[in-house]
């Protein structure tokens, strides 16, 4: 395997340690309470939240590489649990999501705002291994 190919596949490796250790509970509740609502037919509203996710987690990434986005940890750490929390919540409350004012746009604005602080949470880990080359591992 060439360099940058093993290089990438080290990389990607760590990101799945990342999100399924034995540490990553965290991310796997937030997955489940993301997703739990949703039926198969009801792809299309899943994918707006999935994207929207990724949209927010993407950016806040972008800005820690690019700008040096300065990411208090302990605040991070604060907002995660909130974020599994709230979606919960979210989902026992709005029942007839088709009828409600909320609808799938509402909560993929929801899913965006979480990712920027899931995004955050995954740069400080990528910041906390490679403090002067994360760009690299964040592509």
């Amino acid at each position: 395997m060439s360099a940058p190919l093993s290089e990438l596949a080290a990389f990607a490796q760590l990101g799945v340690r990342h999100i399924l250790g034995p540490g990553a509970l965290d991310h796997e509740l937030f997955l489940i309470a993301l997703a739990a609502i949703y039926r198969p037919r009801d792809w299309r509203d899943a994918l707006w939240v999935v994207t929207a996710f990724t949209v927010g987690h993407s950016l806040t990434l972008l800005l820690a590489v690019t700008v040096g986005l300065p990411v208090s940890s302990a605040v991070v750490e604060f907002l995660i649990p909130l974020t599994i929390v709230a979606t919960a919540a979210e989902n026992i409350a709005v029942r007839d999501r088709a009828s409600s004012l909320w609808r799938a746009r509402g909560r993929a604005g929801f899913a965006a705002l979480f990712g920027l602080v899931h995004g955050a949470g995954f740069a400080t880990y990528l910041q906390e291994l490679f403090a002067d080359h994360v760009a690299v591992p964040l592509l």
